[in-house]
């Protein structure tokens, strides 16, 4: 999806992806995308430091939605199916908040309020 040119020419070289994920994988991605919007309207100055929602970008970046999708079919049908029923067992878990989380503090914030105020100024 984020380079297709390049994935043309090393696609050979990948195990096929089962059929089955991409539907999971497409799944998954749907739901952080609206908890990705759920922290954007909490900590919007930590967001737009953040990749773009949006699937078409001008200057070519790529989008949360792609990059998440793409990662996505990288892991195992196994690891997808354990990670949606994980989603589906505990749905008021943002995930994506507490990954936000971690990166705050992997950034040397304390927690994501302080970056999100550090980052307003």
């Amino acid at each position: 999806i984020t380079d297709p040119a390049y994935f043309a020419q090393i696609k050979h070289l990948l195990p096929p992806v089962d059929e089955d994920c991409y539907e999971l994988a497409d799944m998954i991605t749907e739901q952080y995308l609206i908890w990705e919007k759920e922290v954007d309207m909490m900590y919007p100055n930590v967001r737009k430091h953040g990749r773009p929602t949006d699937d078409t970008t001008l200057d070519g970046s790529t989008s949360f939605r792609n990059y998440l999708r793409s990662e996505l079919l990288t892991y195992s049908k196994k690891t997808l199916i354990q990670l949606y029923s994980s989603i589906l067992a505990f749905p008021k878990v943002n995930r994506y908040l507490q990954s936000m989380e971690y990166l705050a503090r992997a950034y040397g914030y304390k927690t994501l309020a302080e970056a999100e105020a550090a980052l307003s100024k």
